[in-house]
């Protein structure tokens, strides 16, 4: 039944802030500096879709990419410390939820699409500071041989029961963008902070570097339980990993991937190349295809196998508020989790 919403020669470098790797193909010799030919996107992606997608742009363009990977929020904060310090900027980044771009506006300027008219207002900034290129639903996992489906949470609300203590697998939501978008997703739906410090009691204020550790450690039954994106999910299960999706029945969030010019960017016209690329109906299929991710375009379908995004129960997001209100939470939840 419908439910309506409640309210990648190629190289890249693996970073965090304080230590930065650069592995190139043909490269042996690392180097900190970026080449000033290049178009240097950041990203928090999975490597592996990430650079699919790059060598095919880089294919089809001739365009050189060198590409940097961290999490969302490490990236923000490289970006603004070379936009302080006035230092070569990144062109690019590309992913991260919505709602930790929309708390940095000002690091992006303006670009709007082609296809503009294909992808929903709820899918980019109303000043087009960003642009939806997923929206992705974030979900409860299992690990079917050790939770049955009848076992399974049905709920966020069922994350608080004693009997999963220890055994839910959630990332840093300061270090990860999607975690922080469960985050908030469930202090909306749970009604506020006494719910989350039930939950931090669960985890006994243990949370993992990455969302890929998330659904890795379920999948390898290290927990039975892990909150993550469904899109990392529907990949394991295509691959015959022993585990499944539950939907929360108090609502759920889509919060879109994005993709963003960064403001001051040399390489503008090479920059919205690859937004246009991304957008682009044999990017979004492919990414669909290989990855499970559903495409933002009005007129592609979702992955194989899974629902409609309109039949998922969804719960009013305000992307303004999550933004404006990250601080505090994080805050918050770091307040909570000292106690363990």
């Amino acid at each position: 039944m419908e439910r309506k919403v409640k309210r990648i020669s190629i190289m890249f470098i693996c970073f965090s802030l304080t230590l930065c790797y650069v592995f190139s193909l043909g490269i042996t010799e690392a180097t900190p500096f970026v080449e000033a030919n290049k178009l240097i996107i950041y990203t928090p992606h999975e490597k592996s879709p990430a650079l699919t997608s790059i060598k095919e742009f880089q294919e089809r363009t001739g365009i050189q990419v060198e590409v940097i990977f961290a999490g969302t929020g490490e990236l923000l904060d490289r970006i603004r410390l070379e936009k302080e310090s006035n230092t070569r900027s990144v062109d690019v980044l590309w992913g991260g939820g919505a709602e930790s771009i929309a708390a940095n506006l000002d690091l992006f300027e303006p670009y709007v699409s082609t296809v503009d008219a294909l992808i929903p207002p709820e899918h980019k900034d109303s000043s087009d500071l960003w642009i939806g290129e997923s929206p992705v639903p974030v979900v409860i996992m299992y690990n079917t041989t050790l939770v049955t489906q009848e076992e399974a949470p049905k709920s966020w609300s069922d994350l608080l029961d004693p009997k999963w203590r220890e055994k839910i697998a959630f990332a840093d939501p300061a270090k990860s963008g999607s975690a922080y978008t469960i985050l908030a997703t469930m202090l909306i739906s749970l009604g506020g902070y006494d719910s989350l410090k039930l939950f931090a009691d669960n985890l006994k204020g243990h949370t993992l570097d990455s969302s890929k550790s998330v659904y890795e450690k379920v999948a390898d039954g290290q927990y039975s339980i892990g909150l993550t994106q469904e899109k990392s999910v529907q990949t394991l299960i295509k691959q015959g990993a022993k585990v499944a999706i539950s939907y929360p029945e108090d609502g759920t969030t889509a919060v879109d991937d994005t993709v963003a010019i960064v403001k001051g960017t040399q390489k503008r016209d090479e920059a919205i190349r690859f937004v246009e690329y991304v957008l682009s109906i044999p990017h979004q299929k492919m990414m669909e295809s290989l990855y499970n991710k559903r495409p933002v375009r009005l007129d592609l379908a979702p992955p194989e196998g899974l629902p409609k995004l309109k039949t998922i129960p969804l719960i009013a997001y305000d992307l303004k508020e999550a933004s404006a209100t990250k601080a505090m939470i994080l805050n918050k939840w770091e307040t909570l989790m000292k106690n363990y």
